[in-house]
């Protein structure tokens, strides 16, 4: 019921938007929907949790870092797990995500990060391992709508993704490794996202819903990962005065990949998957948080290997450098 009731004041305060924003917003509309008519999977930078979301005032610098590590042993056709098994698989990835209020409603937000391990081992094929950098993603977010009296918020944003590298990491034998293991698509893409959060800071309640999409272009050996659509929602409780609980569900759908134009039958699928979060606020400066992720639903195309469980901790904070006298903006 909840819910319900945001997303009938959320249509009703579109009605009161000016001509530009209900365009920028229809625009944002029409790209998503034909996301979710069309396609979706995307070998891309992990998702760090909620720390990189909607627009920071003007002159704010906000900074976080993350940590994922993810473990995968079971390989699933459709829904059910398959009768071919015997491969685990994991990586550990480092990102770095930093946003800047150029203006009151617009922030320049960056992505980065390293993928210390992608890790491979089959009781047929030999093991595969690899480390490096991956995508970094530049883009820009303008808070369409933004009520801080009724603690409303509409934002949508656009950017590019690019490699850091082109060049494919091979295993000791000389070949090259497999497509699961390198650290960079390899190729340019384009990314975009709507985030809608409403608040009842009196209650001690938050509502968050995160939009992505992402697609890919074709990388130098003629492979193309399919596009990718995340849809997150967050309800989040402030606990105490340093702790706050957070539930997120996230939906992930994925198209399949092609190679030289090749549809590659095994990959793409359908996934939600469950991540509560706790959140500790230090000295009034500092978010640590930390995230324990579990795929709830699952189906793939064909046989895949899935994900068992993932695990992310990040540390954010907020800087204000529009004065000189002021370092920290309290969240």
């Amino acid at each position: 019921m909840v819910f319900q009731w945001c997303m009938i004041q959320t249509i009703n305060q579109i009605v009161n938007l000016n001509v530009v924003q209900k365009i920028i917003l229809c625009v944002m509309g029409l790209l998503l929907a034909h996301e979710v008519s069309s396609q979706c999977c995307s070998a891309g930078n992990p998702v760090g949790g909620t720390s990189n979301v909607g627009t920071v005032p003007k002159g704010t610098l906000r900074a976080s870092s993350f940590f994922r590590h993810s473990f995968s042993d079971t390989y699933y056709t459709g829904s059910e797990k398959s009768e071919l098994q015997g491969t685990k698989a994991n990586f550990n990835y480092l990102g770095f995500v930093g946003a800047y209020g150029i203006v009151p409603r617009l922030t320049v937000e960056a992505e980065l990060g390293i993928y210390l391990n992608k890790t491979r081992t089959s009781d047929i094929f030999p093991k595969e391992n690899a480390w490096g950098l991956s995508n970094a993603v530049t883009s820009l977010k303008y808070a369409i709508w933004k009520d801080k009296v009724r603690e409303w918020e509409v934002t949508a944003g656009a950017g590019v993704r690019f490699p850091f590298t082109r060049e494919l990491k091979y295993a000791e034998a000389g070949y090259p490794l497999s497509v699961d293991v390198q650290p960079s698509t390899g190729a340019t893409g384009f990314v975009g996202q709507v985030f809608l959060y409403k608040g009842f800071l009196p209650k001690g309640w938050r509502l968050f819903m995160l939009e992505r999409f992402e697609t890919n272009a074709v990388n130098d050996i003629g492979y193309q990962f399919g596009k990718a659509n995340y849809l997150s929602m967050f309800i989040s409780r402030n606990i105490n005065v340093h702790w706050t609980g957070i539930l997120q569900f996230r939906y992930e759908w994925r198209s399949q990949d092609h190679r030289e134009d090749i549809l590659m039958a095994s990959t793409g699928g359908n996934v939600v998957y469950a991540a509560p979060q706790v959140n500790l606020k230090i000295a009034q400066k500092w978010n640590l948080s930390i995230l324990a992720e579990m795929p709830i639903i699952r189906n793939y195309n064909l046989a895949q290997l899935g994900t068992k469980y993932a695990l992310s901790i990040s540390v954010m904070r907020e800087f204000d450098l529009s004065k000189k006298d002021k370092s920290l903006i309290p969240n």
